[in-house]
């Protein structure tokens, strides 16, 4: 899952879930390493990140070949 995280000490952050792991928690403070990666923020409270889609997305890869925001 990637979503917006309107938690997180950054602005406009982005994370990623996976579901094939433990879920509790997420980073810093996940129980596995990896889980709730922060891989997208913006750099100015006002702005976020809009629509996510993995339209493009390929089944078999990790999520750190198939994430792509932009």
């Amino acid at each position: 899952m990637v979503a917006a995280d309107n938690m997180n000490a950054q602005p406009g952050a982005v994370r990623v879930w996976r579901f094939d792991m433990d879920v509790t928690g997420g980073q810093p403070t996940a129980n596995v390493a990896g889980q709730g990666t922060l891989v997208y923020q913006t750099t100015n409270w006002s702005l976020d990140v809009g629509h996510v889609s993995h339209a493009n997305s390929v089944a078999g890869l990790s999520p750190s070949q198939r994430v792509r925001l932009r």
